[in-house]
C-alpha cells in the first residue's frame, strides 16, 4: 500500500462531513488511496489509510519511543 506524508499531500474540507479529503495534486482533483504518516524528529507518531481521499480504517497512534500507543 502507498504511503504519502501528511505534509505531502493537499486538503480540501468537505463541507457535508466536515472531514478532510485528501489529494497527491495541487489542483485537487486525484484523491488519495494509501497511507498517510507523519513523523516528529525522524520517528513515526501516527498513521491512517485513506481511500477515495477519505479517512478510512483505524487511525495508529504511536509514542516517542516508536511504540504503539494502545489508546481507546
Amino acid at each position: 500500500m502507498k504511503k504519502m506524508i501528511y505534509s505531502d499531500l493537499y486538503l480540501k474540507d468537505d463541507l457535508q462531513t466536515g472531514e478532510h479529503i485528501f489529494y497527491i495534486d495541487k489542483n485537487k482533483t486525484v484523491p488519495f488511496n494509501g497511507v498517510i504518516v507523519d513523523y516528529n524528529k525522524g520517528i513515526l507518531i501516527w498513521e491512517f489509510e485513506v481511500q477515495d481521499g477519505f479517512k478510512a480504517g483505524i487511525e495508529r497512534v504511536y509514542y516517542p519511543t516508536g511504540d504503539k500507543c494502545d489508546r481507546p
